[in-house]
């Protein structure tokens, strides 16, 4: 008899619908058992997981919730405006990065952070900036010194960060 052509919905045994549950959300064959009511029977408990309408119900309910799920995370995905080409856009703004895009020469030749001109998407790359201040010498000829690190985001593979 084939069950999984007549399953559309919840057992008419209230308890071997609540072991379906169980095993279905991954409990232990005979926590399962006991969970439904039963007594806890190693021998029973796996019989009963073996019976046909019982493993096409389990079946069933794994395949709903997967598609559940799925319906989940596209559902925040669309909500997030979160899409493959949109996270590849992002890559590709860090995997063409320069450093140079976010630097001038000063009139010694010297390479100096400067944002002024950064656009939005040259800024995307940056993953830290750190500004430090200090005083180089002493006295009246003391200088102080503003130090700018700026680390850009590692390069990873998108396909990591998309389900």
């Amino acid at each position: 008899m084939n069950y999984h052509a007549k399953m559309s919905g919840p057992l008419k045994n209230a308890r071997r619908e609540l072991f379906a549950q169980a095993i279905a959300a991954g409990k232990g064959v005979l926590a399962s058992h006991e969970a439904a009511g039963y007594r806890p029977e190693l021998r029973n408990a796996a019989r009963l997981k073996a019976h046909p309408s019982i493993k096409a119900r389990i079946d069933q309910i794994q395949r709903d919730r997967a598609r559940l799920a799925r319906a989940a995370n596209q559902q925040a995905m669309t909500k997030l405006a979160v899409s493959k080409e949109s996270v590849g856009r992002e890559f590709a703004l860090i995997g063409f990065a320069n450093i140079a895009d976010l630097t001038t020469l000063d009139d010694d030749g010297h390479r100096v952070i400067n944002l002024d001109n950064a656009t939005r998407d040259q800024l995307a790359a940056v993953q830290e900036m750190t500004v430090d201040y200090y005083t180089e010498g002493k006295g009246k000829d003391a200088l102080r010194v503003k130090r700018v690190k700026v680390k850009l985001h590692p390069l990873t593979s998108p396909s990591a960060l998309l389900p």
